[in-house]
């Protein structure tokens, strides 16, 4: 039957061919470039749709990378902004603190010219314009530059302010000088004073008696204040009046009994807060303060968790609620540190302990999750716990940091992160040089006591004359 089939193609292509006759071969022809053009139109439509597929792919992931680059241009402003912030906020009239901010603003600009870079060559290959994040940045180097000039007007005041303490620091000496002028004056006078009256008139010596009396009162004013401690002469402005009226001593205190209250969350342990060096016998917190006169007692307790808030966080208004809530009063005479041991701070890990209470100097806090407790080994964080807790109390007792007062010095009111390295062991800090020593044992009650007056203030009279006072001594 195929073969019949083949036949019959064969007959009636034979007859289609007579017919055609001459014309057969362009009629092939034309069918055979029919077919042809049909084919490569068939072709051309799949590799237009392949085309198609490629491009639409190529647009896909163009949009994907500039998604992911705006993104990243927009965290890295978010980040310098946020940055910039609390450079501003950080910004203090200590020389050193504008050296440091200073060296931060330089690595950040770097920063920022690094990242500007790479998203510059991101969105290049995404052609994308980098015109409005150039201005941006321009915008902030603008402020970065308001920063430093206003830094440098800081530190102009601050070479002013210096000068300035140095001519009050010769106008005491002038005055301690004049006062033993007057002292050896007012002795001639009485002696001229007898002289005259061997020789005077009744009525003569009644005058010379009444002139002789007021020097003496005089005399024994000025004397008064000549006698007193060298921290106790500070607050004198006046030796004629005492017009501050403050209750001055004439003696060193005698030893004080005092108790630091910890409170800790419940989750932190009871350090033993001692300290000692790789060859010396470990020393406590007691033994310390003993060195100011201080004969401190420790007691320990455990406050919930919620005392912290929700974020396990403490503010300052949470801690003064903390201290509100759980401190226990202390009514046989002796003075009270209160302390709160937390995780960390609100304001973020750099901030290791606190003075809260500023008006009052009640409260402090430390904090165990804090950078500068974490930066330790393991096994010395009890050490740096303890410095941290001798550090605040020494605030209590309303002691400054001693590169803001006087030069700084090894103490526990010192930082030894502001110490070269190698001379950060925190062991060397633990002790008082002699202006705190004489601070606590020749200041004012008021100037002194916890709860009695705010942080570096009383009657008029800031601590900062007392500290050049000594200084000059």
């Amino acid at each position: 039957m195929g073969e019949e089939s083949t036949k019959t193609w064969a007959d009636v292509t034979s007859q289609a061919l007579a017919a055609l006759g001459s014309q057969a071969p362009w009629v092939i022809l034309t069918a055979l470039a029919a077919f042809a053009i049909w084919q490569f139109q068939k072709s051309n439509d799949e590799h237009f749709t392949g085309l198609q597929r490629i491009a639409n792919e190529s647009r896909e992931q163009a949009r994907k990378d500039f998604n992911a680059a705006n993104t990243a241009l927009k965290e890295t402003y978010t980040h310098v902004a946020e940055l910039i912030d609390k450079h501003i906020a950080a910004l203090s009239s200590s020389v050193e603190a504008n050296d440091k901010l200073n060296e931060r603003i330089r690595t950040q600009l770097e920063a920022l010219t690094t990242a500007r870079i790479e998203t510059g060559e991101i969105l290049a290959e995404s052609k994308i314009s980098l015109r409005d994040a150039k201005e941006a940045l321009e915008n902030r180097t603008q402020e970065l530059a308001a920063i430093e000039a206003s830094m440098a007007m800081l530190v102009d005041e601050a070479s002013t302010l210096e000068s300035e303490i140095t001519q009050l620091r010769e106008e005491r000496k002038n005055i301690n000088i004049a006062l033993d002028i007057v002292l050896q004056n007012s002795q001639e006078i009485n002696n001229l004073l007898a002289d005259l009256s061997a020789t005077a008139s009744e009525e003569q010596q009644q005058v010379l008696a009444r002139l002789g009396t007021l020097l003496n009162s005089s005399s024994d004013k000025i004397a008064k204040v000549a006698s007193y401690g060298p921290i106790a002469r500070a607050f004198v402005v006046d030796p004629a009046d005492l017009r501050y009226g403050l209750p001055i001593r004439t003696t060193p205190r005698p030893v004080q009994g005092a108790v630091l209250e910890i409170d800790r969350l419940s989750g932190i342990d009871e350090y033993p807060l001692t300290f000692s060096g790789a060859d010396g016998p470990p020393r406590d917190l007691k033994e310390l303060f003993a060195e100011l006169g201080i004969d401190l007692e420790i007691r320990w307790s455990t406050i919930p968790d919620d005392a912290a808030g929700p974020d396990g966080q403490f503010d300052d208004t949470e801690l003064m609620s903390a201290m509100a809530t759980h401190r226990e009063p202390v009514n046989d005479g002796r003075w009270h540190f209160y302390v709160v041991l937390g995780e960390v701070h609100a304001d973020g890990p750099a901030l290791s302990s606190v003075m809260f209470d500023d008006e009052a100097r009640r409260g402090a806090a430390v904090f165990v999750d804090s950078s500068f407790v974490q930066s330790v080994p393991e096994i010395d964080r009890g050490k740096a716990i303890t410095f941290l807790v001798a550090h605040e109390i020494g605030h209590l007792l309303n002691l400054p940091h001693p590169w803001q007062a006087y030069g700084d010095t090894k103490s526990v009111m010192s930082y030894p992160s502001r110490w070269p390295e190698g001379e950060r062991d925190i062991v060397d800090f633990f002790g008082f040089d002699s202006f705190q020593k004489q601070h606590v044992a020749w200041a004012p009650e008021t100037f002194v006591k916890p709860d009695e007056s705010r942080f570096f203030y009383y009657g008029g009279v800031t601590p900062w004359a007392v500290v050049r006072e000594q200084v000059t001594r």
